[in-house]
């Protein structure tokens, strides 16, 4: 279901108001392929458009174009379009192949089991959401191929335990690397893990937390982060930092080292 919000045109002072262009939207956006109806509200606010549940994905688009552009020579650069659950996104109807990118994304996480919710930041950060643990590391492997996902996002799974949250930096960390650290989430199901960075070009140095470990896990998780497998985990061969935390009798206890044993390059 599309949502299309008309955005107000004020007129001179005196003037008579512009007449509504729902109407007309109503009329040409009905004969659509694949949409079901166009019904405007009440007060010609905006339209609801419900495409058929068992449209194809290219009729989803194209539907999703063609309003774009009505609503577009309808209204004005200024109408906006947003997607109403399940999707949850925001498009704008001035470019038809940009909204073409953004619902192809929004139906290529519509087929990826366990994506919970997905948010872009204004600079074009995603940020997933996921539902199930086990799946994390194939859903990883999924969305960090799609176009949208080229200069990373942020992966994070929060339930009840373990905390999970992982920030993908493609320049700055191998996807071999990034299921060496989800391995740890599943295989010690107390921990919390989290892999951050910060996100702004130029400042982009991942660094690994593990927390609630035991001696026993501490030890294993140490050993498994040293692999010298993990060496490359930088393509440009820098150092990859992590810290892991045992709670002791005078609390937290921690212990440092960087992936494949790098040397460290912070310096």
């Amino acid at each position: 279901m599309l949502l299309l919000a008309l955005a107000g045109c004020a007129g001179l002072p005196g003037a008579a108001p512009a007449p509504s262009p729902a109407p007309w939207l109503v009329e040409r956006l009905a004969a659509l392929d694949g949409v079901l109806s166009a019904e405007a509200s009440s007060d010609d606010a905006y339209l609801t458009v419900r495409i058929a549940g068992d449209a194809d994905d290219a009729t989803v688009l194209a539907a999703a174009r063609g309003a774009a552009a009505l609503a577009d020579e309808a209204a004005g650069p200024e109408t906006d379009m947003t997607v109403l659950p399940p999707w949850d996104q925001d498009v704008y109807p001035g470019d038809p192949d940009e909204i073409a990118e953004t619902l192809g994304l929004v139906l290529a996480l519509e087929k990826t089991p366990d994506v919970a919710s997905v948010d872009v930041s204004e600079d074009g950060w995603p940020t997933v959401r996921l539902s199930s643990l086990d799946s994390f590391a194939a859903t990883f492997r999924v969305l960090s191929v799609l176009p949208a996902f080229a200069d990373g996002a942020t992966y994070a799974y929060v339930g009840e335990l373990p905390k999970l949250y992982v920030v993908h930096l493609p320049e700055r960390m191998s996807a071999e690397a990034i299921e060496a650290v989800i391995r740890i989430a599943v295989e010690n199901p107390e921990s919390e893990v989290e892999l951050q960075s910060l996100t702004s070009p130029g400042n982009r140095w991942p660094e690994l937390w593990v927390a609630h470990l035991t001696e026993e896990q501490r030890a294993r998780v140490d050993a498994q982060l040293r692999d010298p497998a993990l060496a490359d985990a930088d393509p440009e061969g820098y150092s990859i930092p992590f810290q892991l935390s045992v709670l002791g009798p005078n609390g937290p206890e921690l212990s440092w080292g960087t992936f494949g044993d790098v040397p460290d390059t912070s310096s």
